[in-house]
């Protein structure tokens, strides 16, 4: 049925996985060559909103459980401006012009993927051109991007892929409103070198790396100053590097050895000063400096019987090194939340069997293992999927398991100062959280190359970190990095204890023409709901539960001139949401307090208005016989929508504002 355009490259993945290519990461209208941005025009996929953000929200878990691997190794969120713990940020620091088809999954994976809740994102970077030096360079709004490949010596097989990408927003921060007084800029570099041998096997030596900024500086004339924010400075950085060697080997015509052995490493620094309107002195408020290095070493076993039967095993061993120092000010209170380092190790195994009963029924099972050292806790988690395939046309699949995940080390080591002024991490002994899901998913081709998929899918999730406190009806699954587990629990003095739940069920339909003569067509509709339980055993709606996402993605490219060798094309996309879940404004209360007073007992029950946007790509490619050469032009929300991200009031105006974020 499937011309491998979608189908996923894994071969022990369900039918409820696909493939995403390269050409799409840079055809989808605003994309801009990023595949988080491109993934979420998938069914079950949505950024919660914030057009700033690539964030990958999944069938309404939060971005924190999404697992990133790159070339078969676990990496930490490769994008620009996340935060700590995060699972994205404004930009993929990895562009398209360094991938090649890679996998993405929404639920249901299969066992050799581990320590994720919600999805996996395989990344794949493509070999350089072995045969022919090529090069490329791109000048846009947001800077340069430059890249060269090639041979090393003709004939030998072996190549080099190196892309630099240089961006300042600066240079268009005044039609970018949402940025305010923010200045970003990054940089990123990535890497690839492919070395295939005679005798020794394949090795493959891969890099990504990148660094970003951005400054905020307040003016220093007070009676422009009409919020506490305005009298504020603010300073951060973030650097990333991943490097890493894989080696596959062949030990006969049925099995061959993969390992990996990879280094990384994260560095976070941020700095908010508030300036002092009589004399513009400033003050420390809140100073965060964090660093992570990780050893990742990997082998892996893939057998085949014969046709019909495949086996693959592994294990692999994370050390991670860390240091976190956190401090900030709260209601003229300093909290040193975090001021300690040390080493948290991740074991995990695995094994798996694929079994092609005959044309029409494949089966795969196997087993995820984790242990954490640093509290010794341990999960495992056995997984099936079947497919069937009724005719050439039509696949039915049903896949379920369990999954684990364990908390990001910065969360199992947040300080707290006991009345005798003992240090204490209360988080520590935190066991991973867990989830069961079931996804069944029905495909079948309807003609002219235009298929029909849908799916639905149950997820339950237990053992969550939830407030200790009975009061409190805080749980991680709405959060997005470190600083909303500290500033949603422990600033109120709280502890996480693991007695919370929550429930993620849904259905989503998606109606897909693969590019075909000139022209794709994408259209998504996800109905869903996502419920998290206290620990006091209420269900109450989750942060991400929009409950209503739909999507419209169009392109078709026209072939021009007399030798048919100019080209135009035009892309869109139109975005449909439930407005995002918040908490209910007081309004009677925060009056009377004169500051923001949320009813979050029930809650995010209250919504932001419905989020909309519609963008529009056209470019024009030349293909000469050395070079192609392309002008395009990327207009992302083009009726100039304010989607709402949250809301807040303002004492002094007694009245309900709205915190507008756009691109």
């Amino acid at each position: 049925m499937d011309d491998g355009q979608t189908a996923a490259l894994n071969e022990m993945a369900s039918a409820t996985a696909r493939s995403f290519s390269v050409e799409q990461t840079q055809r989808y209208a605003a994309s801009v060559s990023d595949p988080s941005r491109m993934v979420q025009s998938y069914a079950g996929v949505f950024n919660g909103g914030d057009d700033l953000s690539n964030e990958i929200i999944t069938r309404g878990n939060s971005a924190r459980g999404m697992l990133w691997r790159l070339e078969g190794v676990d990496i930490p969120s490769p994008n620009h401006f996340g935060g700590l713990g995060a699972g994205g940020g404004s930009i993929s620091m990895l562009t398209s012009i360094a991938l090649a088809r890679s996998d993405f999954y929404t639920g249901a994976f299969p066992a050799e993927f581990g320590n994720a809740l919600s999805g996996v994102f395989d990344l794949r970077m493509r070999k350089g051109n072995p045969d022919k030096r090529e090069h490329h360079i791109g000048i846009g709004n947001l800077g340069l991007d430059v890249s060269t490949e090639g041979y090393f010596k003709k004939g030998s097989g072996a190549s080099y892929l190196i892309n630099y990408r240089y961006a300042t927003l600066q240079w268009i921060d005044k039609y970018l409103t949402s940025l305010g007084r923010l200045k970003p800029s990054y940089q990123d570099l990535s890497f690839k070198v492919h070395v295939p041998t005679e005798k020794l096997g394949t090795f493959s030596l891969f890099g990504l790396g990148g660094k970003n900024s951005e400054v905020s500086i307040a003016s220093r004339t007070p009676s422009t100053w009409q919020y506490a924010d305005d009298s504020i400075d603010f300073h951060e950085s973030q650097q990333l590097g991943v490097v890493g060697l894989n080696h596959r080997y062949l030990l006969s015509d049925k099995s061959y050895l993969s390992s990996s052995l990879s280094l990384s490493g994260y560095q976070f620094r941020d700095l908010t000063e508030v300036i002092s309107a009589s004399d513009f002195s400033t003050r420390n408020i809140d100073e965060s400096a964090f660093d992570n290095i990780n050893v990742v070493g990997s082998i892996e076993l893939t057998h085949r019987f014969n046709r019909r039967q495949l086996f693959r095993a592994g294990a692999s061993l994370n050390r991670k090194w860390f240091s976190y120092d956190y401090q900030t000010q709260i209601d003229d209170q300093v909290f040193l939340f975090l001021g300690n380092d040390g080493r948290a190790d991740l074991f995990q195994s695995f094994a798996q069997w694929r079994t092609t009963l005959d044309q029409r029924w494949k089966i795969n099972y196997g087993a995820h293992f984790s242990y954490l050292f640093l509290n010794e806790t341990s999960a495992l988690d056995p997984r099936v999927s079947v497919d069937y395939t009724l005719d050439n046309h039509s696949i039915f699949s049903l896949a379920s398991g369990l999954y684990s995940r364990s908390e990001h080390p910065s969360t199992y080591f947040i300080e707290r100062v006991r009345p005798d002024d003992v240090i204490e991490e209360p988080n520590k002994s935190l066991p991973f959280t867990r989830a069961f899901h079931v996804v069944g998913g029905y495909q079948t081709e309807l003609g002219n190359r235009v298929r029909l998929k849908t799916e639905l899918y149950y997820q339950y999730l237990f053992h969550v970190p939830v407030s200790g406190n009975e009061q409190s009806t805080y749980s991680v699954l709405n959060s997005s990095d470190l600083f909303d587990i500290i500033f949603d629990n422990d600033s109120i003095g709280s502890i996480l204890v693991a007695q919370g739940a929550g429930k993620n069920y849904g259905f989503e339909l998606t109606i897909e023409r693969p590019l075909a003569n000139g022209m794709y067509l994408l259209g998504t509709l996800s109905l869903f709901d996502a419920l998290y339980k206290t620990r006091v055993n209420r269900y109450l709606p989750a942060r991400f539960a929009n409950n209503r996402i739909g999507n419209l993605l169009v392109g078709k490219e026209w072939s021009l001139g007399r030798k048919k060798n100019h080209f135009l094309m035009i892309n869109a996309r139109l975005t449909y949401a439930d407005g995002n879940r918040v908490f209910p404004v007081d309004l009677e209360a925060s009056r009377s307090r004169a500051e923001n007073v949320y009813q979050v007992n029930e809650g995010y029950q209250g919504r932001t208005r419905d989020y909309f946007r519609f963008d529009f790509g056209l470019a024009w490619r030349i293909n000469l016989f050395n070079a192609t050469h392309t002008i395009s032009l990327d207009v992302q929300n083009m009726t100039d929508r304010m989607n709402v991200l949250s809301a807040f009031m303002t004492a002094s105006e007694g009245s309900l504002l709205r915190n507008f974020k756009m691109e």
